[in-house]
């Protein structure tokens, strides 16, 4: 059997992992320390992860169930070259105990057959690893020019008894700048529990207005299971499509179909799990004004479908410029800059439009709940009190969105910049969204689909920029439908 993936890349070698180590994940430290370090921050990042230590690469598995025997290769998709090979063997497979100087020599060959100077690196590590039936040797290289400061390129080769089953490139992090960047404070402690706080007092909140709204009302159940059961569709799509790279995750001391019923099963939790997130949802939304018409009936586009648009599309502007902000102020900080891995799943999925359709819908739901809430909950307040309660909103989100590792030289900014995105959402629900919740719905689409749109039409691969061009064209038609809605009902009441 066979399955390809994307792969963040990036690694960084983890002794821990397998017997003698191997590759671990993605290395967020060492990445944010050279864009920290750069002029350039994400700018030269985004060189280290192309020339240096590959980021955003295909990795593609060969196995067969119930055999411990696979092989793995890494593909660097810009150079269409081979970047990384490990071949998985049994620990117990009998093998050659050579010496180190053996061992080193057919290393050596491997690196030349890789195409890599052997001039240009220095032997850093050389770690024998016993087996039950031979010796294995892990050989670290490092290349001699550092990326930066503090930050190097190895090279590792795994050497099982006399032949090489691993090559890589690795990212080494000096454990004096991994120390301080890792490096935990009590200021740090504080501001996480703030944090959960204010997420559990925000939350509380919106539930408060929830339940004051549904006070004396009684559920319109049928609206709100047409919803639930069509948003369902949607979420089961999705799953499906996920579940096809389930092998990357498989065990082959598991039998295969024990595996794919672990994973169907673990797969219907998850869509039960966001169905009933949904379900509560739809509910919060229809108890708003359970006596007006259904939130997509033809009645409430017609009559508040336009201004709905509008609205969305301003918030939607209000929140890339929010964004643009937050980025000049990473820049200049230098707190809190991006650098999650430059890869997703859904480049490994046939149709990941259908993914992140679902995800716009699931965010819009939460987002369409969350305001209905809370503007239940303030217009039940004294003038006063709706004050503090928007005060109180603002901490919250402020703390919610705070970084709180920060290091205590970087709290005043990561403090300007939480107030600044804190206090932007604020604005952009209240002002924007609160009144018309057509708007929170339909705002939800291209905010949650854009930078998804935006990295299929970058990389230039003709089935992910139909991907987008598809999903742009429902998300569009989606806001057409709204505003046409009043033009359509004048037609029919005058052909009536």
């Amino acid at each position: 059997r066979s399955i390809a993936w994307m792969s963040a890349g990036f690694r960084s070698w983890n002794d821990e992992r397998a017997r003698g180590g191997a590759p671990g994940s993605y290395d967020e430290v060492a990445a944010a320390h050279i864009a920290r370090q750069s002029r350039d921050t994400t700018g030269e990042l985004a060189r280290v992860m192309r020339e240096d230590v590959e980021a955003a690469t295909w990795k593609a598995r060969f196995f067969t169930p119930r055999q411990k025997e696979e092989y793995l290769v890494e593909i660097d998709p810009r150079t269409r070259s081979v970047i990384a090979s490990t071949h998985v063997v049994d620990d117990d497979a009998p093998g050659p105990s050579l010496d180190q100087e053996r061992a080193l020599e057919i290393a050596s060959v491997e690196l030349r057959r890789f195409g890599i100077d052997e001039g240009a690196l220095d032997l850093k590590d050389a770690v024998a690893v016993p087996q039950a039936n031979r010796r294995d040797w892990n050989f670290h290289f490092e290349r001699k020019k550092p990326i930066g400061d503090d930050v190097f390129q190895r090279i590792d080769v795994r050497v099982s008894g006399n032949v090489v089953t691993h090559i890589g490139r690795t990212v080494r992090l000096s454990e004096q700048a991994r120390r301080a960047a890792t490096e935990s404070f009590g200021a740090n402690t504080v501001l996480l529990f703030a944090r959960v706080a204010a997420g559990i007092l925000l939350f509380g909140i919106v539930i408060s207005g929830i339940v004051i709204s549904m006070r004396g009302a009684h559920p319109r159940w049928r609206p709100i299971a047409r919803a639930t059961l069509l948003m369902a569709v949607a979420a089961l799509a999705a799953g499906g499509l996920r579940l096809t790279l389930a092998a990357r995750e498989y065990e082959t001391s598991v039998p295969w179909e024990t595996f794919l019923t672990r994973q169907a099963l673990a797969s219907l939790q998850g869509f039960a799990f966001e169905i009933f997130i949904v379900f509560l949802c739809v509910m919060a939304i229809v108890s708003r004004a359970p006596d007006s018409p259904g939130l997509l009936s033809r009645a409430n586009r017609a009559r508040a479908g336009r201004d709905a648009v509008v609205r969305s599309l301003a918030a939607v502007a209000a929140m890339i410029a929010l964004t643009w902000i937050d980025r000049a102020l990473e820049i200049v900080s230098r707190v809190g800059i991006d650098v999650d891995p430059p890869v997703e799943d859904l480049f490994a999925i046939a149709f990941p439009a259908i993914d992140v359709g679902w995800r716009a819908l699931f965010i819009g739901a939460w987002m369409t709940a969350l305001t209905a809430g809370y503007a239940s909950f303030a217009a039940s307040l004294r003038p006063e009190r709706k004050r503090l309660a928007h005060a109180v909103a603002i901490a919250c989100l402020t703390l919610v969105v705070f970084d709180h590792a920060s290091r205590p030289g970087e709290m005043a900014w990561a403090a300007l910049q939480a107030v600044v995105v804190g206090a932007g959402i604020f604005a952009v629900v209240w002002f924007l969204l609160r009144e018309n919740l057509l708007a929170a719905a339909l705002a939800a689409l291209p905010w949650a689909a854009s930078d998804d749109v935006a990295m299929w039409i970058r990389s230039g691969r003709t089935d992910l920029v139909v991907n987008a061009v598809a999903l742009s064209i429902i998300i569009a038609g989606v806001f057409a439908w709204c505003w046409t809605a009043e033009r359509r009902s004048v037609k029919a009441e005058s052909a009536g």
